[in-house]
């Protein structure tokens, strides 16, 4: 389950890459605890810096928040390698918003998962007073990740199921060989470059 969600992660992120001007509103949507991965928080989270200073949060504008970013080791932060493979995992940009959905379901679903194990750890300890503050605890995280799924777009919620057929296909030919069937052919952004552009032939399963 888990192993989808970092797949969502890198479409969603990879989408906003290559067309910044187009997905960047999904960045309202998602938040930084939803990513599972943490490189994937950290890109996001510099997608968002980039917007706060007025700027498309394009693979550049990135690239460049990322140079910046103190928790960073050096050689990471100057490795633009990741940020192209972010692009290549993109199916189709404009499926961004559907995307974002699954990446906040599948913060919602750890956040429910943690306080359910957290409420069954108290209960193990034969203490009831602790089970119970924690089972309060999570009714109130229930509560609030109810909130926010319902305050999604309904459409949002419809298209999941589309979105997981899309990265479903794409784990699936993302080991055939280059120039192979379904395989992405991409040219490796890189610093001082225009981004890249993705060219994508989908076996006749993939949705549209």
């Amino acid at each position: 389950m888990w192993e989808d969600g970092v797949h969502a992660e890198r479409a969603l992120l990879g989408a906003v890459l290559l067309d910044p001007a187009g997905e960047q509103r999904v960045l309202d949507l998602v938040e930084v605890a939803d990513m599972f991965r943490p490189w994937h928080a950290q890109v996001f989270a510099a997608m968002q810096r980039a917007r706060g200073r007025g700027a498309l949060p394009g693979p550049a504008e990135v690239y460049r928040e990322l140079q910046n970013d103190p928790d960073l080791p050096r050689s990471v932060a100057r490795d633009a390698v990741p940020l192209a493979g972010l692009m290549e995992a993109a199916p189709r940009a404009r499926h961004a918003p559907a995307y974002a959905a699954m990446v906040i379901e599948g913060g919602i679903r750890r956040r429910l998962d943690l306080a359910g194990s957290r409420m069954v750890q108290a209960s193990g300890t034969g203490e009831v007073e602790a089970a119970w503050q924690q089972a309060d605890r999570a009714r109130r995280a229930l509560d609030a990740c109810t909130a926010r799924w319902l305050a999604l777009a309904a459409h949002l919620r419809r298209e999941l199921p589309a979105a997981k057929a899309a990265t479903q296909s794409r784990k699936a030919t993302s080991g055939s060989a280059r120039g192979g069937p379904g395989h992405a052919a991409a040219t490796r952004w890189q610093p001082g470059r225009e981004p890249c552009r993705i060219s994508l032939r989908h076996p006749p399963s993939s949705p549209t």
